[in-house]
């Protein structure tokens, strides 16, 4: 079992509270210390995909961190930026509309 040392919380609107172990290494913040910049490229892909990831949290990513985020690949800028939502909903489809009750 693995045991995970470095998390973010990332509060909700629509669901609450997120704690999430797996992308802390991929947010290019500079209070950020576990940030690895070369793994960027490679884990964005697994926030859009992923279920442990709300839409919302996806898109505060891309939205606060496009600049990083832009220009990684042509792949990124042509696919995935301006087909984000699209991708979310096809991904996270049995997520994509969840809310707190």
């Amino acid at each position: 079992m693995k045991k995970w040392k470095e998390a973010f919380v990332f509060i909700n609107s629509h669901q609450g509270v997120e704690i999430s172990y797996n992308f802390v290494e991929i947010i290019p913040d500079e209070n950020n210390p576990f940030y690895k910049a070369e793994k960027l490229r490679d884990t964005f892909g697994d926030v859009i995909v992923s279920k442990h990831t709300s839409k919302e949290l996806t898109h505060y990513f891309f939205d606060q961190y496009k600049e990083q985020l832009s220009g990684l690949s042509s792949e990124f800028d042509a696919v995935f930026a301006p087909n984000l939502d699209f991708l979310t909903r096809f991904w996270k489809h049995d997520i994509y509309f969840s809310e707190t009750e």
